[in-house]
């Protein structure tokens, strides 16, 4: 079992959505697990290797306790049948007090394609399902990320980085092929901070709660 496991569509996606969570995570002595589900090939960057070992290098530096990557076609997630039963395996696998992954609003079609299938998937892990791996498993805590601040949903749960930015920054700038894209990252942390936290130079990540079990206490960050 798991404290945290992190479900990616790409490399880079928990990282830049999750980063801070992460490292708050790790140093309040969580274990967190790391899952890239494609092979980024239809990244700025399109080397599968570059890409592999960027992420190999992340989650080091992240000191995931877990770390895959599926190596799924990158951009046809939305075709893939047995996405949920895929991740399903993957939740029963890991055993994750919370799971973080994308919103199935998410305007990717890739996220999208993630957030749409963990929620049939979380129904799945819980099944006596015989064409699945491993025992059921019911994870009661799911956080998904925010990608686009001009929609964040009206349901929403913070997390406070403020502390982990500078070290945030450091993991994402180990994506070189996506530098471009993975700038503005941090920006979006203090601006969405402005708004829920006191002070000034604050950060946050921000997730859309699709459940959280109230009183368990662990989630609260």
């Amino acid at each position: 079992m798991v404290d945290a496991l992190f479900i990616g569509a790409h490399p880079d996606d928990y990282e830049a959505f999750a980063g801070g969570t992460i490292l708050r995570l790790k140093k309040e002595g969580k274990s967190c697990g790391g899952i890239i589900l494609t092979d980024g090939s239809a990244g700025r960057n399109n080397d599968i290797n570059v890409r592999k070992l960027e992420a190999e290098h992340a989650a080091k530096s992240l000191k995931l306790d877990y770390f895959e990557m599926i190596g799924l076609k990158d951009g046809y997630l939305d075709e893939i049948n047995n996405l949920a039963a895929l991740i399903a395996n993957l939740i029963r696998k890991y055993r994750p007090k919370i799971l973080f992954t994308h919103y199935f609003e998410d305007k990717h079609p890739d996220h999208k394609a993630v957030g749409e299938s963990t929620k049939d998937a979380l129904f799945l892990a819980r099944t006596k399902r015989e064409d699945l791996e491993n025992e059921p498993y019911n994870c009661s805590n799911v956080l998904m990320f925010i990608s686009d601040i001009t929609k964040i949903p009206q349901s929403k749960f913070h997390v406070d980085i403020t502390d982990f930015l500078e070290d945030k920054i450091k993991v994402l700038r180990l994506y070189e092929s996506q530098r471009e894209v993975l700038e503005p990252i941090p920006l979006m942390n203090k601006y969405i901070a402005a708004d829920v936290l006191e002070g000034r130079n604050k950060a946050v990540e921000v997730f859309y709660p699709l459940t959280l079990v109230k009183g368990e206490g662990y989630y609260v960050l």
